[in-house]
Parts: C-alpha cells; sequence; structure tokens
C-alpha cells in the first residue's frame, strides 16, 4: 500500500481514495524534503523517518495513530541523519537507517539497538518472516545488499551493486533500483 507523506505539524488529509490512501501536501514552501513512511502491519499508525531540513520538524522517527491523526515522536536528533523505514511483521519494532547505520527501536521508543557498525549502509527492510533484514551498503568493495539476521548477526554480502532492496510477501528479495525496476534476486 503506498502513501505520500509530508510534514505539517505533521499530516494534513487533503484527500482520500476508495482504497483508504491518504493524499498529503506540505503546507510551507519545501526544497529540500527527506521522509519515509510506512504503514504499521495491523494498520493503525504510520511511522515516519524524517531526515530533512531541522528547521522545518525536527529529524528522527515519529509515529501517526490514524485514528486521530495525533503524531508523537519517537526518537528526535537533529545532528543525525535519518532514512528508511520498516516494520517488523509483529509490529514490535522499527528498522531505521541514522547516520549511515542501521538500527531497531521499539515503537514506545525503548531499546534503541544499533545492528550495524562500519561502512555506510542505507536502505533497510524487514523480512515478512521477521528473521532477515536487508539492506544496502554504498562504500568499496562491500557496495551492494547485504542480509542479516534481526538480531544484527549473521551478516552476508547478497549481490554486489545492487540498491533499494525490499522483501517480497514469501521473503525473496527484490532490487528496487529506478534505472532497473523490480528484479527478484531470490
Amino acid at each position: 500500500m503506498l502513501i505520500a507523506v509530508a510534514m505539517s505539524p505533521f499530516l494534513s488529509c487533503n484527500s482520500c481514495s476508495e482504497d483508504g490512501n491518504k493524499g498529503v501536501s506540505p503546507p510551507w514552501p519545501v526544497t529540500d524534503v527527506y521522509a519515509w513512511a510506512e504503514w504499521s502491519p495491523d494498520g493503525s499508525q504510520i511511522a515516519v523517518c524524517w531526515g530533512g531540513i531541522p528547521t522545518a520538524h525536527n529529524r528522527g522517527l515519529y509515529l501517526i495513530d490514524t485514528a486521530g491523526w495525533v503524531t508523537r515522536s519517537i526518537l528526535i536528533d537533529n545532528a543525525s541523519n535519518f532514512s528508511s523505514i520498516s516494520w517488523s511483521p509483529t509490529g514490535k519494532w522499527l528498522l531505521f537507517a541514522k547516520n549511515a547505520q542501521i538500527y531497531k527501536i521499539k515503537p514506545n521508543g525503548d531499546n534503541l539497538t544499533q545492528l550495524t557498525f562500519t561502512s555506510r549502509q542505507w536502505d533497510c527492510d524487514w523480512s515478512d518472516s521477521d528473521t532477515l533484514i536487508v539492506y544496502r551498503i554504498s562504500i568499496g568493495d562491500s557496495s551492494g545488499m547485504w542480509v542479516m539476521r534481526e538480531d544484527g548477526s549473521q551478516k552476508r554480502s547478497l549481490v554486489r551493486h545492487g540498491s533499494y532492496p525490499a522483501f517480497a510477501r514469501d521473503d525473496s528479495i527484490l532490487d528496487c533500483t529506478p534505472e532497473v525496476g523490480h528484479k527478484k534476486l531470490g
């Protein structure tokens, strides 16, 4: 399910389609927006990773309650660069990239756990089986897509020069590079 999200005291719904997707737009002139959003597995919340300009909103992670469109912050750090966000299939964890490393945190803000410690990691996704995490590394000979266990162990290279990894419903991994489209890797 695709959702377009922009921050206006965090969210303002301008239109709703028949299938329930919300269309939103920013109320201020924005030249540098970096935001990622993902619905919770039960559809009750939207997790937003805001990596854009701190003068518009503090950089960090936010949760939007879809019942009343109330926003609360989970993790704020204006000195950091945030990108990518993914819910665990159980809804117990959020996976994200901060300062080019992969982390997970509980939606209530507890248990911030760093999962990677070397190179530069981006674009992470959690498998539907709740056992694997796929992510992109963008430095030197390690460049490409890597996979690890949900606790950060057993890291291994999957494919060189791939980018924008995502899991399909059957836990196969997709390379979602814009120039290539979706390519199933196995």
